[in-house]
């Protein structure tokens, strides 16, 4: 099982008939496995299980069960925190969905339905809660303005769960534009990373972006330079500046945006975080 994903929307579908809408949460999407055996596993299948051991496993009213959710950890704004998260902030673990229950495969239900079966089957902890949904998306899309989150996912009531895949079942609506590249070069004119190369793939080739040189510290250049330095190459996988040492497009980093330039080169990018759940043939055109 992989999750299921959402399609980019727009706040056209805030006031649309059978959706419900939950808060857009920045953390780490993650299944997870509840039982004899218990894992907590990547949207890319990583075993996260050991870094996040914090998270004690809920009481479940079954013998088993899988749930879908998001790992975060909270600022005191009550607000999620990925740089938070990243730097040994409390995990919470985020359920937003089940998709099995006693072995019983639920992802032909409704979703409406399997929300009342999770609610059923977990009873919330310190470190395990289920998120709260409503049916009034401008007034949340209003209470995420003013906390300043990253926006709210829009879900059709009568949605299966389709996992692995993009669904328009499933929207996200952000309140700022951001984009999921590829990392394929960096510079250190000025300091050890002085700025990351990004890229998009678009029919089969990577084609260059831009560079990106705010957002991240020191902290972040010293745990991800030597990524970096061990994946340097001579081959290019793009046209890159000269000052640019490339390397091989196996990360993926989460960029906030104004606009995309008419010669496709992102404005005005600001880091935000290391999408270490993503792979990098996930990232292509169009931005």
């Amino acid at each position: 099982m992989r999750p299921m994903l959402a399609k980019t929307g727009d706040i056209s579908v805030l006031g649309k008939p059978g959706y419900i809408y939950e808060p857009k949460l920045d953390g780490i999407r993650a299944l997870f496995h509840c039982g004899k055996t218990v894992k907590l596993l990547s949207r890319n299948e990583k075993d996260m299980t050991e870094r996040f051991s914090g998270i004690r496993v809920p009481l479940i009213h079954a013998a088993s069960c899988i749930l879908d959710g998001e790992i975060v950890a909270y600022d005191r704004r009550g607000n999620p925190d990925f740089n938070l998260l990243q730097n040994g902030g409390e995990a919470v673990y985020v359920a937003f969905d089940i998709i099995e229950k006693d072995g019983v495969d639920l992802r032909e239900k409704p979703l409406l339905e399997r929300k009342q079966i999770l609610a059923k089957t977990l009873t919330e902890n310190a470190t395990v809660q289920i998120i709260v949904y409503t049916e009034k998306g401008k007034r949340l899309w209003t209470v995420m303005k003013k906390r300043k989150m990253e926006g709210i996912i829009a879900k059709k009531k009568d949605s299966t769960y389709q996992d692995g895949k993009r669904s328009e079942s499933w929207l996200k609506v952000k309140l700022l534009k951001t984009v999921d590249a590829i990392v394929i070069g960096f510079t250190h004119s000025k300091r050890r990373i002085s700025s990351l190369a990004l890229g998009l793939y678009d029919d089969g080739d990577i084609d260059f972006i831009g560079k990106v040189g705010t957002g991240f510290d020191e902290a972040f250049i010293t745990q991800f330079l030597p990524k970096l330095l061990r994946s340097s190459t001579s081959k290019r996988f793009a046209e890159l500046p000269k000052d640019v040492v490339a390397v091989v497009p196996r990360y993926v980093v989460e960029v906030e945006y104004l606009e995309v330039t008419p010669d496709r080169k992102l404005r005005a990018p600001v880091f935000k975080k290391l999408r270490e759940d993503k792979d990098v043939n996930e990232c292509r055109f169009p931005v």
